[in-house]
């Protein structure tokens, strides 16, 4: 697993894993004698309350800064600022180093920024020899949720504190004060909670979470339902006559529709905003309406099995609910340790998020949040976002950071009918795999460090995708609505990720050579009837996409594609293999082991559907290979996108293997010992669950967080005290060989949060066509120049002052966010610069305003020495 762990301020008592556990093994004991007494109804009910058990463990967190790094020594009034997600704050601990004189202080609590005094208590350390954590009890409990506070030491009769402190980057969501002045350090500290408080909080945070799933159903469901519902299946073992992979194949589905929606309103000129969303739900629901009058109609031998309600009819019916319901807890749980999404990648989807928010659809003008003037890059993952968000009323911020979750679970469920496929109907398969893939790899969850969710939207479209394909294959007949599913989610998938047509691709190829070739033999009218549905949903998704081909017309996207026609350099190739060095990294080694056992025994067990997914998940390992034969686009699949993608046949084999093992341990021993394999089966999944989830909570990885509480509270500042027209220049470095720049710090999001321009364009925005045609070379150029100049000399002054920046940030962060990032300037260099004036100092953020003066006064007296120009 990757360094860092969850918001260095988020971890958890000591005392928290072992009460942790002994309560699951509690509920374990209660679970079979539920089981054993009444039956799936109680099971359901003991499942939901272990969920919201799980849930409000966060009621156990104490820590916030606990690292302690050096003890300092104090003679005057110290300071802590920090934010607090959790209600009822009764007490704060310090780490204090005792010594043969009692220490006296007074303990006071702030409102950051602001001043107003919330809480009072003293301070009595009674004189030893040691450190010890000493606990300030404030006469009242304090409301805290969500609120910046600032606690504030001030030693009685001239008397010294010793405090114990840590790094400035132990903690990210407030800074050490010493007087009124902030420093580059922090207070070892800790906060506790009334639980009473925590209780309620984990009511509300049960709430929330439920008015997600709710509207997350109607945006991500109802649609592909309504598309899902049409695929008629006369067979009663058939998967798709039962309710749970017709929901995960309909969530699939529903991300794949809403580009093509957007898309096509676009070429027609029409920009519906909120209408698409509700458009597509209510497409989905007269679908199910006539879909069900059909079936009224003519509901064949098997009755009215797809659309009756849902049914618990097993506990393996039972044990998915409780497999969602974890995923969901611990993919929805992290959002409120976020004050952004993470990284680089997710600056760009918030952009282009909120842009297609206020525009109601597709655009072409960045504008005002970035001087460009086309969009030719994939957009299904901001699709998906604005149709949720505009229901929600979020922003692309919001948008981003909640549905972003929403479609990491998906990425999940879509794993759930092929895999059941793959196993010939059993559920269990598909459980497996879940649970597999959800809760016990690093990866998808992972994704959220990186804000890779335009990969995630493809891949939550892939397995669907896949499996509409592979049952066009089976089919003897030729049938059109499946022809047209599978069409519209091929399209849909394509638009949402660039490399998923490589990927399916690589499927449908071993498609055809180890499945359908073997079971078509040499019937000459299968195979006719068969390529024709297939190539028929090819065609048809290749016609879907149309519009999105007229945007790419003349763009840098077009250009690329081009030039992987020459192929790759062999070192290249070479190198970029080399990430498959790190897969023990993003996925645990006995899960590796388990998923390559399973695909050689599924040649032990001549299990075709089983090596035909291995197979294809090691295709996908070999297709940059083929760059070096200069096959077109294979060198835009980088192995990096491969190898994170690699949980899909590793879930699915290891599901299969351990669904077959069921199978096979069902069949050997005679009752009642069989009977009781799916209770042990369904208790299985309940602790793979309630086991995974503190490891869960710590996915979220640090070192990705650009934007933390003293940042937002400097957007809040610089909207209200800085004109209009104010350019911040902001930290950024040089990538990919120094053609283009990213951001480092929180500054990147400075036209979204504050609603200024900045000196860093989201990187998307680099690719398309500037309103002034320089403009991307002399942001480079001016990049690589402050690489070799300082930021304090006059000439780095001059450069500033030509491209007409009026402010310069520094965020909380200071600029070291990235990927082989190098620090542009650090705050030293700002106070030495005499041109430059301090007009926010608050943690460990700064802003400095450039003296317009200075600017006229330097343009006669300094020539700065530039580096070559970039081109």
């Amino acid at each position: 697993m990757p360094s860092g762990s969850v918001l260095s301020h988020n971890r958890t008592d000591p005392s928290f894993a072992p009460e942790f556990y002994r309560k699951a093994i509690s509920l374990l004991i209660l679970h079979y004698q539920l089981v054993r007494l009444a039956g799936i109804g109680k099971i359901l009910t003991y499942g939901m309350f272990a969920l919201f058990i799980a849930g409000c463990a966060r009621s156990y967190a104490l820590d916030y800064q606990p690292a302690t790094d050096d003890i300092a020594t104090f003679n005057e009034a110290v300071s802590q600022t920090f934010f607090i997600k959790q209600r009822g704050l009764s007490a704060v601990e310090l780490v204090v180093e005792s010594h043969d004189k009692e220490q006296a202080a007074e303990a006071f609590l702030y409102e950051h920024p602001g001043g107003r005094m919330v809480a009072q208590a003293p301070i009595r350390v009674p004189s030893s020899v040691g450190r010890q954590w000493v606990r300030i009890a404030w006469p009242q409990t304090v409301a805290s949720s969500y609120r910046s506070l600032r606690l504030e030491i001030r030693p009685i009769n001239d008397r010294v504190l010793r405090l114990g402190t840590g790094r400035p980057d132990s903690y990210v969501d407030g800074s050490l004060y010493v007087g009124n002045q902030p420093v580059n350090a922090q207070l070892t500290f800790r906060l506790v909670f009334s639980r009473f408080a925590l209780l309620a909080e984990g009511m509300e945070w049960l709430w929330f979470m439920l008015q997600v799933l709710w509207w997350s159903v109607l945006v991500f469901v109802l649609p592909g339902w309504g598309l899902v519902a049409w695929i008629r299946t006369r067979d009663p073992e058939d998967l798709l006559n039962h309710w749970a992979a017709r929901l995960c194949m309909a969530a699939g589905a529903s991300i794949a529709l809403y580009p093509l929606l957007y898309s096509w309103f676009d070429l027609l000129g029409l920009s519906l905003g909120i209408g698409v969303p509700w458009l597509a739900m209510g497409l989905g629901l007269a679908s199910l309406c006539i879909r069900t009058i059909a079936l009224w109609r003519d509901p064949g031998p098997q009755g009215l099995p797809p659309l009756t309600p849902f049914q618990l009819r097993s506990s393996a019916d039972v044990a998915f609910l409780v497999v969602v319901g974890g995923l969901v807890i611990t993919r929805l749980g992290p959002l409120s340790a976020l004050q952004a999404p993470f990284w680089g990648d997710s600056v760009q989807h918030a952009f282009i998020t909120q842009l297609m928010l206020d525009r109601g659809g597709l655009f072409n003008d960045w504008r005002p949040y970035a001087d460009f003037l086309s969009f030719t890059h994939q957009f299904g993952f901001h699709a998906n976002m604005a149709a949720y968000g505009s229901l929600r009323h979020l922003t692309g911020l919001e948008a981003v950071l909640e549905a972003g979750q929403i479609l990491n679970v998906i990425g999940i469920l879509a794993l759930y009918p092929i895999t059941v496929h793959v196993a010939g109907g059993n559920k269990w398969a598909g459980l497996a795999a879940m649970i597999c893939g959800g809760l016990l790899s690093y990866m998808p969850a992972m994704y959220v460090n990186w804000g890779r969710y335009a990969q995630l939207s493809g891949q939550a479209a892939l397995p669907v995708a896949m499996l509409l394909l592979w049952r066009l294959a089976d089919a003897r007949l030729w049938q059109i609505k499946p022809l047209m599913a599978a069409g519209a989610v091929l399209a849909g998938m394509a638009l949402c990720y660039y490399r998923m047509p490589l990927f399916m691709a690589a499927f449908a190829l071993l498609l055809l050579m180890l499945w359908i070739a073997p079971n078509w033999g040499w019937d000459i009218v299968r195979w006719q009837r068969g390529l024709a549905s297939l190539l028929g949903a090819a065609a048809l998704g290749a016609l879907l996409t149309v519009p999105h081909f007229f945007r790419l017309y003349g763009s840098f996207l077009v250009g690329r594609a081009a030039a992987s026609l020459q192929g790759a350099p062999q070192q290249w190739v070479w190198n970029d293999y080399q990430i498959w060095r790190s897969l023990p990294d993003y996925y645990p080694r006995w899960l590796q082991q388990w998923a390559g056992w399973a695909w050689l025994w599924s040649v032990v067990a001549a299990h075709r559907k089983a090596f035909l997914i291995g197979a294809w998940g090691l295709s996908l390992g070999a297709l940059v290979a083929l760059s070096l034969l200069q096959i077109p686009l294979m060198s835009e699949l980088q192995n990096f996108a491969v190898v994170i993608a690699m949980y899909i046949p590793f879930s699915i084999l290891c599901g299969w293997s351990a669904g077959w093992l069921l199978a096979w341990t069902a069949r050997r021993y005679a009752d009642p010992w069989a009977r009781r394999i799916p209770k042990l089966a369904g208790a299985a999944c309940l602790l793979a669950v309630l086991a995974s989830l503190p490891r869960t909570r710590d996915i979220l990885d640090e070192q990705y967080n650009m934007v933390t509480r003293p940042d937002r509270l400097a957007m809040d500042w610089i909207r209200e005290n800085t004109p209009a027209d104010a350019r911040f220049f902001v930290p950024g470095y040089r990538v990919y060989g120094g053609r283009t720049v990213v951001g480092a710090d929180a500054g990147w999001w400075i036209p979204l949060l504050a609603h200024r321009a900045n000196s860093m364009p989201p990187q998307y925005a680099l690719l398309e066509r500037p309103a002034d045609e320089n403009q991307v070379t002399d942001l480079v150029n001016l990049i690589a120049s402050l690489e070799g100049i300082p930021l304090s000399s006059p000439w780095a002054t001059k450069l500033l002052c030509e491209q007409g920046y009026t402010h310069v940030f520094l965020g909380q962060k200071q600029g070291k966010v990235g990927f082989e990032v190098r620090q542009l300037y650090s705050e030293a260099q700002l106070a030495a610069n005499p041109s430059l004036r301090p007009v926010y100092r608050q943690d460990r953020v700064r802003v400095y305003a450039v003296n317009p003066e200075f600017c006229a006064d330097i343009e006669a007296l300094f020539t700065p020495v530039r580096p070559p120009e970039v081109q």
